[in-house]
């Protein structure tokens, strides 16, 4: 880490959260748009997403909604969804601890528990290794009462010139 680059933490001020996400990206947000990446992504745009806290280059906190229109035949939020909400926190984690674009090489996520529609699910994303050109990643998924609802790793692999 770069001895300008502080662990600050910082914690989410709107209801989007904007002002984490411009402290992630600023920093590089041209040069991102310049190689035709869109930040942040449509699939962030239309969750619903709100980014709450962040820490520089190694942790970011997110909080969705548990919409009906997601729920499955038993108004519980589909596996899937929960999936796709876990890839819309660990990306931009992701994106920011590399300062670069990156792949998904393997997700794997284990369920503990379902959760209602409507509700809120809260994704705490946190980088646990690092190597010259792969990131691991966990997540831990809870519900708006606290309980743990499914556990996730994460190794991604860089795409950002010179490793």
């Amino acid at each position: 880490m770069p001895a300008t680059e502080s662990k600050e933490l910082v914690q989410g001020q709107d209801s989007t959260g904007s002002e984490i996400f411009h402290k992630m990206f600023d920093s590089f947000l041209e040069e991102t748009a310049a190689a035709g990446v869109q930040i942040p992504p449509n699939s962030i745009l239309e969750s619903g997403a709100v980014f709450l806290e962040y820490e520089s280059r190694t942790r970011l906190v997110s909080e969705f909604p548990a919409q009906e229109k997601h729920a499955n035949p038993l108004g519980m939020l589909q596996g899937g969804i929960i999936g796709a909400l876990i890839d819309d926190t660990m990306g931009p984690l992701s994106f920011a601890a590399v300062r670069g674009p990156t792949t998904t090489l393997n997700l794997s996520i284990n369920y503990l528990r379902s959760v209602k529609c409507p509700d809120r699910v809260r994704v705490e994303a946190r980088v646990t290794g690092r190597g010259r050109r792969v990131l691991h990643l966990e997540a831990d998924v809870f519900d708006s009462r606290g309980r743990l609802v499914a556990k996730s790793t994460s190794t991604v692999l860089s795409l950002k010139e010179g490793g």
